[in-house]
């Protein structure tokens, strides 16, 4: 509940997490738990971008657990929930322009999240050449068979792996022109 009492759904700006409700994902319900977990009944501070509502008229936000003295990465690492949860490998990055604000700090969160192998990226294979059957990027819609010429481009910082088109396609990837 908003102050005044208002009630408000919640997008958090930058992140997605495993389905836990319809679909259950991988790390799905365990995402699930630690945002009831962390968030319940507690109070937050919520940090817009330029966009402040998505197409279903969601509010989009940065929740952070403590008022920041700044935007730097210490405090968004120690204080910012959104980053928490790339952090703690319960979530993977979701940049939607324009909301970009943080997105190179969460780039670099997820990357160490999966380097450590926590919450969803404990579960991935550790074979470098094994990561999963086609990559997209985090920064498009398309995805791409690991030796496509495009996929080859892809910054690994801004990698995103899935085991099947269908799970390509179930998060919003659709494939190349190339791998079409």
């Amino acid at each position: 509940a908003m102050p005044g009492g208002a009630e408000e759904r919640l997008r958090l700006i930058g992140v997605d997490t495993p389905e836990s409700t319809r679909k259950v994902e991988p790390y799905g319900k365990e995402a699930a738990a630690h945002t009831e977990k962390r968030l319940s009944g507690g109070t937050v501070y919520l940090e817009m971008d330029v966009a402040e509502r998505d197409k279903y008229g969601r509010l989009l936000a940065y929740v952070w657990l403590s008022p920041p003295e700044n935007d730097g990465e210490a405090e968004v690492r120690a204080k910012m929930f959104n980053a928490e949860l790339l952090l703690e490998g319960c979530a993977q990055v979701m940049t939607v322009p324009p909301n970009v604000k943080y997105a190179d700090l969460f780039a670099q969160f997820q990357r160490e999240a999966r380097e450590n192998g926590r919450g969803l990226w404990g579960a991935a294979p550790q074979d470098p050449e094994a990561k999963g059957a086609f990559v997209g990027s985090v920064r498009s819609d398309k995805y791409h068979y690991p030796d496509c010429r495009w996929a080859e481009r892809i910054s690994p910082a801004n990698e995103i792996w899935f085991d099947s088109a269908a799970d390509a396609r179930a998060r919003g990837y659709e494939p190349c022109g190339a791998c079409r």
